[in-house]
């Protein structure tokens, strides 16, 4: 049995955000997607350039680009394997799929309650808010604990 729709739009919509930053990071860390403050948070990397309008990250070169493109490939791994976890319509793995929803689900909320305690270090010191990231992470995380909580599951 598949997920609800609900859980499957939920996953589908964060997740083709975080394999594009994770790509970003992977081919072009450094560069902002056009997501509110991304130009800001491209920053953390550390390698900035000034322009009329302030400074702004430039490209990333190299201890951080490894850590840059280790994240994006980490990224590009979680969602692909929640992806991969709601939209697989195997007739078994019933309760293997539940715990890996609990697993995902548990890691969003900590990536958001991380996002969250780090958004005010962020925003004093590049002016960057995390508040999409932690919006996205908390939302995903919650429908697939609920998913996994809530939704009753057959034995096969």
């Amino acid at each position: 049995m598949s997920p609800p729709s609900h859980v499957q739009a939920v996953c589908a919509l964060t997740n083709v955000i975080f394999i594009t930053a994770g790509l970003r990071d992977l081919l072009s860390p450094g560069s902002p997607l056009p997501m509110p403050n991304d130009d800001r948070l491209m920053l953390l990397w550390g390698n900035t350039i000034t322009k009329k309008h302030g400074v702004v990250a430039a490209p990333v070169d190299g201890a951080m680009l490894f850590l840059a493109q280790c994240w994006g490939m980490l990224l590009i791994t979680v969602a692909l394997a929640k992806i991969m976890t709601v939209f697989s319509n195997m007739h078994e793995g019933t309760y293997l799929r539940r715990n890996l929803f609990i697993s995902f689900g548990l890691c969003n909320c900590g990536l958001a309650y991380l996002f969250n305690k780090h958004n005010p270090f962020l925003k004093a010191t590049y002016g960057a808010d995390a508040s999409p990231f932690v919006a996205l992470f908390a939302i995903e995380g919650l429908v697939l604990l609920h998913d996994a909580i809530f939704r009753p599951r057959r034995t096969k």
